[in-house]
């Protein structure tokens, strides 16, 4: 009789279960690190969410020959865009007239003064516009900040070296 040795190429459940802990503890440590990322990144998409707003709406001044608002609760955190329509201001159609809000715990905070009928920025069909500061901070407090320093530049997120706070 001749015997065949086995040759075992399994890991046994000692190893699996030595494995796992290790996941576990590697996940354990980037997980919280991961938080802030998130939440970053959210800031980050509003802030560029502003900035192309604000430039489509400008666009589309011109093109269109009438004037649009980028309008900001700041109490509920949301942003959107209108079209003036024979001097009422109505929510535009499309991609561009959703009505945005800002992440849990994100502030968005502006220098522009309320006025009766809304807080908001104007596009004229010349292509100028309000100057304006725009700040969004999120949970963990990092602020980023949306400006247009001029009535005829292009709004854009300042580097931190060019915020105003």
């Amino acid at each position: 009789m001749i015997r065949r040795h086995r040759s075992s190429s399994a890991f046994t459940l000692i190893e699996l279960i030595a494995v796992l802990v290790i996941l576990a503890i590697i996940a354990g440590m980037v997980v919280p690190s991961m938080r802030g990322f998130a939440v970053g990144n959210a800031t980050e998409a509003a802030a560029q969410r502003i900035v192309v707003l604000a430039r489509y709406a400008r666009t589309e001044a011109i093109n269109e020959g009438q004037t649009y608002r980028l309008n900001f609760d700041v109490n509920a955190g949301n942003y959107w865009l209108t079209l003036s329509n024979a001097g009422v201001y109505q929510d535009i159609s499309g991609d561009y007239g959703e009505h945005f809000a800002l992440g849990q715990g994100t502030t968005l905070r502006t220098d522009l003064q309320p006025q009766s009928d809304g807080t908001y920025v104007t596009f004229q069909p010349t292509g100028r516009t309000d100057p304006v500061h725009i700040w969004i901070t999120d949970k963990l407090g990092k602020e980023l900040e949306v400006a247009c320093t001029s009535s005829t530049e292009l709004y854009r997120i300042l580097s931190p070296q060019e915020m105003t706070r």
